[in-house]
């Protein structure tokens, strides 16, 4: 979801924007996923080992790990995404081949969020093993704790379930990489990303254009001049067809 000013710069520059996490306008978000994590982690540990917790929090809060994310959502058909991230209403839902976005560099990997303390199989099925081989030999294990932070960065409050959030995580890309902009009351690092095949456009599939477009302007048929003019072919244009007016 984005406003006019996103799509513009996403077709003309052929590029999607990932920020720094730690910037981001909720700055909860993270830290709720490092207490999951944490505490987790920590109930199945031996409870008389302290220096154990302490390198678990040092893993979490590494000032050195840098993560930055680029965000979608499963649907286009959101009221509440449509008003808060696409000019309430009057924006841009764009649609992705999420199979094709792991090539938006070597170093880009899409995780689906998961709401909620509690985790799914796979997650507290690994770290169970983490925390046998932790109880078995903490110096030969605790290189892995490197990995608990990347499980913070995919659990969110199960209040934010209905975005339906997927995230496509950069970590520590390197500074040569970085720019920044100003945020609402912050300066807010990014990264650009785009493909890793040379001349390949994004793999963008459609474009659905919001509620409060009115079709006598011709939004479709303008969007997709924007399309040709940019080098997207066979995208699909339609309108979101919600009935919400300002």
């Amino acid at each position: 979801y984005t406003d006019f000013g996103g799509l513009q710069g996403i077709l003309e520059t052929n590029t999607l924007r990932a920020t720094y996490t730690k910037v981001f306008n909720d700055g909860s978000e993270r830290r709720y996923g490092e207490t999951v994590v944490s505490t987790v982690l920590k109930s199945l540990l031996n409870a008389d080992d302290e220096c154990w917790r302490d390198a678990i929090a040092t893993a979490l809060n590494d000032a050195s790990r840098r993560t930055f994310v680029t965000c979608f959502c499963e649907t286009w058909d959101l009221l509440s995404m449509w008003r808060t991230y696409a000019g309430h209403g009057g924006g841009y839902c764009l649609g992705f081949a999420s199979a094709s976005l792991d090539n938006l560099g070597k170093d880009a990997h899409l995780r689906r969020i998961i709401y909620g303390a509690n985790l799914p199989n796979r997650i507290s099925g690994w770290l169970e093993h983490l925390a046998m081989l932790l109880n078995e030999n903490f110096d030969t294990a605790s290189p892995l704790l490197d990995f608990i932070p990347m499980l913070a960065d995919i659990i969110k409050h199960e209040a934010f379930s209905e975005e339906k959030e997927w995230r496509l995580i950069i970590t520590d890309p390197g500074l040569e990489r970085m720019m920044f902009r100003a945020g609402t009351v912050n300066i807010r690092p990014y990264i650009d990303l785009s493909s890793s095949m040379g001349n390949e456009r994004l793999p963008l599939k459609e474009v659905i254009y919001g509620p409060i477009l009115r079709e006598e302007d011709q939004p479709g048929g303008i969007i997709d001049w924007m399309l040709q003019k940019n080098g997207y072919k066979d995208v699909h244009v339609m309108p979101c067809n919600i009935p919400y007016r300002l």
